[in-house]
Formats: structure tokens, C-alpha cells, sequence
């Protein structure tokens, strides 16, 4: 660690990923639009001309951050509600896999919520489509479920947004880092709140 409390690196050290994640931690802490790339050098011990051999821009870089979280939250989920037929246990699953993934990822989770306008037109548009790809797969659950008479919704489609957009991710980092909640009691509070949103007895 250098004197001024930054993190030096060897060369061999810097590559993508790490320059992605320095950046996506000044990106939550103090928005894009704050940070600058020699705010980003800084951070990761090297001089701002040195980061322009690794990355082009800051915007390159938020780019690839928020892409990145979106395929691998859509992924998480897939995963999750493919391992039961059961509408139900799909939702229970799902949730779980959606809270788990928001702590997990908490500094790209609130960079893509806060920067999304700020990507390059083509890239938002594949982020758009993984988030109405990850709508689809709650409304196949909820679809489901009504069909099986144990999800009552006046809204196919409402209902699944819901299920995607559940909470907020001010609201985990209240209650997981402030609060002190436990991820598990997290995640049981949340199913509960779900399935009785779908209007399931379960």
C-alpha cells in the first residue's frame, strides 16, 4: 500500500477484471458522472496515462460492469427456477437466488440501478432485453401457478415485474449491512411477502 492509502499493484496484476471491480466500487460509492479515470488509476496505484494501456474510457468500463451484472443475474435465476416444476418452489427459489445475487454483487447491483442511461445505445439495448428475458422467465412461474389455481393475480404481467423488482437495493443494504439481518432470515421474509402478493396459501 502506497502513502496516500492506495492499492499498488504489479503490472502483471492489472487486467480487466480487477480495473472493473476498483472502478465499480468508486462508481457506487460516488457515482459515474464523479468519477474520473485518474480517480480510477488512483485507486488501483498507477498513474491516470498508465490505465489508458488497459482501458480506453470510464465509460468502457461501466459498459462492461453493468453487462456483465445483468448476464450474470438472468443466469443466477434461470438456474434457480429450472431445478423445480413447482410454481411455488419457483418463487421461493427465485427470490432466494435474487436477494443472494443482489449481496453478493452489491456495488454492481447499484451502479447498473444508478447508470443504466449512461451506457452506449447498443449496450443498453442488451441489457434491456436480459431484464425483459428475466420478466418472462417470472411470468412463465406466475403463468404457471395461475393455471395450477394456486396463484390468484388480477395481472400476468404485473405480477412478474413484481417478482423482478421485489426490492429495492437501498432496501437490502439497510437491512443486511445496517440492520445487521441475516441473509437467510433475508430471504424468508421476502418468499413470504411474494407468495402472498401471488395470493398463494402455501
Amino acid at each position: 500500500m502506497s502513502d496516500n492509502g492506495t492499492h499498488v499493484v504489479s503490472k502483471k496484476a492489472i487486467n480487466r477484471d480487477y480495473i472493473n471491480e476498483v472502478a465499480c466500487s468508486l462508481f457506487a460509492r460516488q457515482g459515474f458522472a464523479r468519477t474520473s479515470m485518474r480517480d480510477i488509476a488512483s485507486a488501483i496505484g498507477i498513474r491516470a496515462p498508465s490505465l489508458y494501456n488497459h482501458i480506453g474510457s470510464k465509460e468502457e468500463v461501466l459498459n462492461r460492469i453493468i453487462l456483465a451484472m445483468f448476464y450474470a443475474q438472468y443466469s443466477d435465476l434461470i438456474r434457480a427456477l429450472t431445478g423445480t416444476e413447482n410454481p411455488v418452489e419457483q418463487v421461493r427459489k427465485g427470490i432466494v437466488a435474487q436477494i443472494q445475487f443482489r449481496i453478493a454483487h452489491a456495488n454492481a447491483v447499484v451502479v447498473a440501478a444508478r447508470e443504466t442511461l449512461e451506457l452506449d445505445a447498443d449496450i443498453k439495448t442488451e441489457v434491456l432485453n436480459l431484464r425483459n428475458r428475466q420478466y418472462q422467465a417470472w411470468a412463465d412461474v406466475v403463468e404457471r401457478g395461475v393455471r395450477a389455481g394456486v396463484f390468484h393475480v388480477p395481472s400476468v404481467r404485473l405480477a412478474s415485474i413484481t417478482m423482478y423488482d421485489f426490492f429495492n437495493y437501498l432496501e437490502i443494504n439497510i437491512l443486511y449491512i445496517q440492520e445487521n439481518i441475516p441473509d437467510q432470515e433475508l430471504c424468508n421474509w421476502y418468499v413470504e411477502l411474494a407468495l402472498q402478493s401471488l395470493g398463494s396459501h402455501s
